[in-house]
């Protein structure tokens, strides 16, 4: 189990929200600060990478074929070959994955807000009314 990372600073608005009867929509966007990319999203992608080689590959050879003896096509494995780079252990630490072409580049802060580099965001979330039977088949005593 992966323990949930501190809060992150990120600014965050939903505009243009529209909400019927038929559902709702609408855009979440914000920006995370650059320096909580490097201490907070960096390390946990770390962890959460080091967990699937863990549970995905059954050695801490990287010579081993498959390298880690990773599950073909699994998560870890994937970790593994993108991410853990030097020294190649089997293991993602944090400072491989700020080294990381990939990861400089998807997470570059983009924006500026109140005289400090950000990475902003958007989400467009679209929501419709359900419903559903609920049946019983036994009670619970709490």
């Amino acid at each position: 189990m992966i323990d949930a990372a501190p809060p992150i600073d990120a600014a965050a608005d939903a505009a243009g929200a529209n909400a019927t009867e038929a559902g709702l929509t609408a855009i979440i966007a914000g920006a995370i600060p650059e320096a909580q990319i490097s201490t907070q999203v960096y390390p946990q992608i770390a962890t959460t990478a080091t967990a699937a080689i863990a549970r995905d590959c059954g050695s801490t050879n990287p010579l081993d074929m498959p390298p880690c003896s990773c599950a073909e096509g699994s998560t870890g494995a994937t970790y593994v070959s993108l991410l853990d780079a030097n020294p190649r252990d089997c293991a993602v630490t944090t400072d491989e994955v700020a080294a990381n072409g990939l990861i400089q580049a998807f997470f570059a802060p983009d924006i500026t807000i109140a005289g400090k580099p950000a990475l902003s965001y958007g989400l467009k979330v679209d929501a419709v009314p359900a419903s559903y039977a609920v049946v019983a088949t036994h009670s619970v005593l709490w």
